[in-house]
């Protein structure tokens, strides 16, 4: 019984995991689609408007958050993959997807009218996650790797054992 419950777990997870490629995949091109249709349609009214630096500033800032949010969903993608295939959870990748997250957030930031509570806030998580990220590449070189598929519980686990640290998870 243990087995076959263990079995169902496997597929399931498999299943959910493939779903979920299948519709992260979905959204990025349906937003490189409307990415690349708003610019087209749009870009002669867009610089029409640009009248000053300032101008520029604000369509470029629009621009470049936009094109981070489908970067962010890329990476997101590539470490569903990378789950799918060989049950790793890549920490490293997913450090790298917040600190695109919170650039992101800078760049749409409005630095006149934001409180310092604020740009702390984001230049503490800026620090913390470039810190951890910092960490588990260290971590992995330590141990010969190269972070990207760091691994605490080792290549002696039981296949279905759970191993849950600061560097990774591995079935």
């Amino acid at each position: 019984m243990k087995k076959l419950l263990l079995q169902v777990h496997e597929k399931f997870q498999a299943g959910v995991i493939g779903a979920l490629m299948l519709l992260l995949m979905l959204v990025i091109l349906v937003a490189v689609l409307n990415l690349g249709y708003l610019f087209v349609t749009r870009l002669a009214d867009a610089w029409g408007e640009i009248h000053v630096a300032e101008d520029l500033k604000v369509k470029l800032h629009s621009a470049f958050g936009t094109i981070l949010m489908v970067i962010i969903g890329i990476e997101l993608l590539e470490t569903l993959k990378f789950y799918f295939e060989k049950h790793i959870i890549r920490v490293e990748i997913i450090f790298l997807v917040a600190l695109t997250a919170v650039a992101r957030h800078v760049i749409e930031m409005d630095f006149e009218h934001a409180s310092a509570t604020a740009s702390l806030g984001i230049a503490a998580a800026a620090l913390a996650l470039s810190a951890g990220y910092f960490l588990v590449k260290k971590a992995g070189a330590s141990r010969g790797r190269n972070g990207s598929e760091l691994d605490a519980v080792g290549s002696h686990a039981r296949p279905h054992a759970v191993g849950i640290t600061l560097l990774s998870y591995r079935r």
